[in-house]
């Protein structure tokens, strides 16, 4: 009769329980960082967590959010056309305490203002995508300024990536889904933002530009 030890040290080591597990956790840990770059299917662990990267601080890979395409549409629309500047880049500007409009006191208002708006709170920030390109093209924000992008990509998948020096921030966008994201950008600077995910010939040059600006 054979030896039985000899059969069991004669099994294949991709049987071996070892291996397996081995290669169980190295798919969960490909999983995670595919997922930490916004390309897996689905969220990893059920989490975004919060991050930080270079000159900008903000929460995770965003959240999703219920709007309808339509109305993002007009919504990111008049942003765009309310802060449009001469040279076509878009800066939200607010306005500053002291210079309300006085509106309400040339109709009856008497010494009625209008408030000044609240400048802790995040400023609202609309970023479109869709083949091949971002609207606005280039926007302008304060260094500082906590802000809330929101954004939409209104044909097909795309990603968002804001370039910091050899790192990116990437955030998925699936087609007519909102996603909010709050940031604040540390520091000046020129930031590239580009779509991640494969969307079409001219994948390669959509691309857009953030221009921090030092707040004044």
């Amino acid at each position: 009769m054979a030896d039985s030890s000899a059969g069991i040290q004669a099994r294949h080591f991709t049987a071996r329980r070892g291996f397996i597990a081995a290669c169980g956790f190295g798919i969960v840990g490909l999983y995670g960082l595919w997922a930490g770059y916004g390309a897996a299917p689905l969220p990893f662990l059920g989490g975004h967590g919060d991050g930080a990267d270079d000159g900008a601080h903000g929460g995770g890979h965003g959240t999703a959010a219920t709007l309808a395409p339509d109305e993002f549409r007009r919504l990111a629309g008049e942003f765009a056309d309310r802060h449009r500047q001469p040279d076509g880049s878009v800066r939200p500007d607010e306005i500053k305490p002291g210079a309300e409009t006085d509106h309400a006191a040339h109709h009856g208002g008497g010494a009625a203002r209008a408030a000044a708006p609240d400048v802790d709170a995040p400023l609202d920030v609309y970023l479109t995508a869709f083949q091949w390109g971002f609207e606005p093209g280039v926007l302008r924000l304060a260094a500082g300024r906590a802000y809330r992008f929101r954004m939409m990509a209104v044909d097909v998948g795309h990603g968002v990536a804001l370039q910091f020096g050899n790192a990116s921030r990437i955030t998925r966008l699936r087609a007519n889904t909102l996603v909010e994201q709050a940031m604040t950008f540390a520091r000046p600077g020129e930031i590239l933002v580009y779509c991640t995910v494969y969307c079409g010939p001219g994948h390669a040059r959509m691309q857009s530009r953030l221009i921090v600006e030092r707040a004044p």
